[in-house]
């Protein structure tokens, strides 16, 4: 699996390994084809817990800052509700760097905060790409 793994690592995208996923599962470990065609993709799709994760950590995070600055809580219900909406959303991002910021901002809008919020994140992540590619 090293092949996958430097895949992965290399490009940060889930998306990109799964040529070089199925044709490793299919070579080294002997899985036949059409299970890896039909695994393999769905498992892709279906399998983005840290993509959910993250949603709902940065959506707690905008939902906080917005407390101390303006008064915004966020109470059970809406923890829960942006908990199903990260689940939800999850499944159809995109595997590539930064496609769940998209999500956010469905998430932050249905919750009630502003869609804006979204650039205390994106600017933060611009940022530290800018700073490990300059070192």
């Amino acid at each position: 699996m090293a092949p996958v793994l430097f895949t992965a690592f290399s490009t940060a995208s889930s998306a990109s390994t799964l040529p070089v996923t199925l044709k490793t599962v299919e070579k080294n470990a002997g899985v036949s084809n059409r299970t890896a065609s039909f695994t393999l993709p769905l498992g892709a799709t279906i399998n983005m817990d840290g993509t959910a994760l993250y949603e709902c950590i940065v959506i707690i995070f905008i939902a906080q800052i917005y407390g101390v600055l303006q008064g915004f809580e966020i109470g059970l219900a809406t923890q829960f509700s942006v908990v199903i909406l990260a689940l939800l959303t999850s499944v159809g991002v995109a595997g590539i760097p930064a496609a769940s910021l998209v999500a956010i901002t469905v998430i932050l809008g249905a919750v009630g905060l502003p869609i804006e919020a979204v650039g205390l994140v994106w600017g933060n992540r611009s940022c530290s790409r800018y700073v490990s590619n300059n070192n």
